[in-house]
C-alpha cells in the first residue's frame, strides 16, 4: 500500500484442459473404472501444490513441460515439493471380495532421485506430511550414487516399515499403491509383491493422494519428475445382503421422529432462522423454508429434547443405522447433527455431522454434495459429489447414517456412501439429534420436508436365532421365548 507498482499484461487466453472425457472420480461405481488424476502438467481442480520442510513450490517446481518437475538444492532440509489432493478422491465403494483400488504414479527415472507417494483418509494442513493413518511408499538414490533404497510404511500397523529393500541406482518409472479387502501393497519399488493387512482397508472409505520429493537425508539435494497419476478401481463380489438366516426375523426398527409435533422434539433455528417464521408441521411432515439473501448460514428444523441414540456393547458386533426420510421434491438439502449435549448451536463442536445438499451455483453446480465430519472438522471431514441427474433417477429421499465402533458412514441406501474414521462413536456414546435445512452457500435459500426418522441395529448377514437373542433391546427380550429356544436347541436324551 502506498508504493509504486507496474504491470505489463500481454495476453489472457482461454483454453480447455487437455483431459479426455471420463467419469468423475467420486461417481457411483458400476464396474471397472480408470481415472486420470494428473497428466500434461495440468493440476485441475482436485490437485494442489504441496511444499514443506525446506521445499518451495514456486522456487523448486515447474509444470511447463507437462510434468511436476522438482529440483531442490542442497541445504533445504528434507526438500518436500509435489502435489496432493486436499479432499478424498479414491473411494472404496462396495469393497467386497475381489474388489481393488489402486493409484499409479509415473516418473521420469533419469530426473528423479527421491520421492514419497502416499494415501491417507484424513485431511492434513497444507504443506504437512500426510496425516495418520497412511500408506507411505518411498524411494531414494543413495548419496554416493551406488544404488537406491525403497520402503513401505503402513501406519499404524507397521510404523517401522512393512519392508525395506536395496535397489539399483535408477529410480522406478512406475509405482502403484493398491488397496483390497486383504490389505495394501506397493508395486514397482523392488519390494515383495505381497499384501499387508491394514485396519483401514474397509468399505466406503475415501483416500487423499500424495506425491512429493524427499531427500535421502536432511540437507541433501533432491529431484523428482512426476509425469502422470492414474487411479483404477475394480468391483468384486457384492457384499452379502443384510438379511438373517432363513426362518429368523430381522432386528427391529423403531420410529425416532414421525413428522409430527410432539414433546420428544422441539422446533429449532439458528443464525437468524426461526422456527416460528421458517418452520411448521404440515401434512405429517416437518416443513422448513429459509429465503435467500437473508441470513448467514441459517438453519431451521427440529432438535431432540433428550438423547435419542444410546449405544451399548452391541455396537462392537453390528452398526446402528439412522434413516432420515425426506420428501425429495421439496428438499434442497438436509443436515443431521449428532451431539452428546444439547446446545443453542448444535453444529458447533459436534461429534458427528452429515449432510446431503444440492448445489445450483459455483463449482459444484448441478451436483449434490454428500458430506461427513467429526468434532475436529479440520482433519475429520469427507465429501463426495453426485451428479443431480443420477440422484434424480435413483434417490428415494432417504439419508442413512450408520454408527460403528470408532467409525460413522453417511450415504444413500443402495447408492454411494462415505465412511469417516476416528469419530466419536462406540460403546457408551449417546446423542441428541438436530435435523435441519442446509444451504449450499452462505446466504442461499434452503428447504426441507422431513417425513420421519427411524433407527435400529443393522441385521448382520446370515444372522442366526442365537445371534439375534444377543442383539435385541432389553425391553424386547422375552425370557420365556428365550428359554423355549434354548430348550429346542438342546440334544434329545436317549
Amino acid at each position: 500500500r502506498g508504493k509504486p507498482v507496474r504491470l505489463a499484461l500481454k495476453r489472457i487466453e482461454r483454453s480447455r484442459e487437455p483431459f479426455a472425457v471420463q467419469a468423475a472420480h467420486d461417481a457411483p461405481l458400476d464396474g471397472a473404472r480408470r481415472t486420470i488424476l494428473f497428466e500434461d502438467g495440468v493440476l485441475g481442480r482436485w490437485l494442489t501444490p504441496l511444499a514443506g520442510q525446506g521445499g518451495d513450490f514456486r522456487k523448486h517446481a515447474s509444470l511447463e513441460d507437462g510434468e511436476v518437475a522438482v529440483d531442490v538444492p542442497a541445504n533445504s532440509s528434507w526438500g518436500k515439493v509435489g502435489v496432493y489432493t486436499p479432499g478424498p478422491v479414491l473411494w472404496l465403494d462396495g469393497f467386497g471380495p475381489g474388489s481393488e483400488a489402486g493409484v499409479t504414479f509415473e516418473f521420469d527415472p533419469d530426473r528423479t532421485t527421491g520421492f514419497v507417494v502416499a494415501l491417507s483418509p484424513r485431511y492434513n494442513l497444507k504443506n504437512n506430511d500426510p496425516s495418520t493413518p497412511y500408506v507411505w511408499a518411498q524411494w531414494n538414490r543413495k548419496e554416493d550414487g551406488s544404488g537406491g533404497r525403497g520402503m513401505l510404511l503402513i501406519d499404524p500397523d507397521s510404523r517401522e516399515g512393512a519392508w525395506k529393500v536395496e535397489t539399483g541406482p535408477q529410480a522406478p518409472g512406475r509405482v502403484t499403491l493398491r488397496i483390497s479387502p486383504e490389505g495394501v501393497m506397493a508395486q514397482g519399488l523392488g519390494g515383495p509383491d505381497e499384501r499387508f493387512p491394514w485396519k483401514w482397508a474397509v468399505p466406503n472409505l475415501g483416500f487423499r493422494v500424495y506425491a512429493f520429493s524427499q531427500a535421502e537425508k536432511s540437507g541433501a539435494p533432491v529431484r523428482m519428475a512426476l509425469k502422470r497419476i492414474v487411479m483404477d478401481r475394480v468391483t468384486g463380489v457384492p457384499l452379502p445382503p443384510e438379511e438373517p438366516a432363513p426362518g429368523v426375523e430381522p432386528l427391529e426398527v423403531e420410529t425416532l421422529f414421525d413428522g409430527r409435533d410432539g414433546e420428544a422434539w422441539e422446533g429449532y433455528g439458528i443464525r437468524g432462522a426461526e422456527f416460528a417464521k421458517h418452520g411448521r408441521f404440515e401434512g405429517g411432515a416437518l416443513v422448513a423454508e429459509v429465503p435467500a439473501d437473508t441470513f448467514s448460514w441459517p438453519k431451521v428444523g427440529v432438535v431432540s429434547s433428550k438423547p435419542v441414540l444410546s449405544f451399548n456393547e452391541r455396537i462392537l458386533r453390528t452398526p446402528y443405522a439412522v434413516r432420515i426420510a425426506c420428501d425429495r421434491t421439496r428438499t434442497s438439502g438436509v443436515e443431521a447433527v449428532f451431539r452428546s449435549a444439547k446446545t443453542p448451536e448444535m453444529d458447533k463442536g459436534t461429534e458427528v455431522q452429515a449432510s446431503f445438499v444440492r448445489h445450483d451455483t459455483g463449482p459444484d453446480a448441478g451436483k449434490y454434495v454428500l458430506s461427513l465430519s467429526g468434532e475436529n472438522a479440520i482433519y475429520l471431514n469427507w465429501s463426495r459429489r453426485l451428479d443431480a441427474r443420477w440422484v434424480d433417477a435413483n434417490w428415494d429421499g432417504v439419508l442413512e447414517v450408520r454408527f460403528g465402533d470408532g467409525w460413522v458412514e453417511a450415504g444413500l441406501p443402495g447408492g454411494p456412501r462415505i465412511r469417516g474414521v476416528g469419530l466419536r462413536s462406540g460403546k457408551g456414546w449417546e446423542y441428541h439429534v438436530a435435523l435441519t435445512t442446509c444451504p449450499a452457500i452462505k446466504s442461499g435459500a434452503s428447504s426441507l420436508a422431513l417425513k420421519g426418522v427411524v433407527g435400529g441395529w443393522v441385521t448382520p448377514s446370515g444372522m442366526t436365532a442365537d445371534e439375534r437373542w444377543t442383539l435385541v433391546d432389553d425391553e424386547d427380550f422375552q425370557a420365556e421365548a428365550f428359554i423355549d429356544h434354548v430348550a429346542e436347541s438342546l440334544p434329545e436324551e436317549n
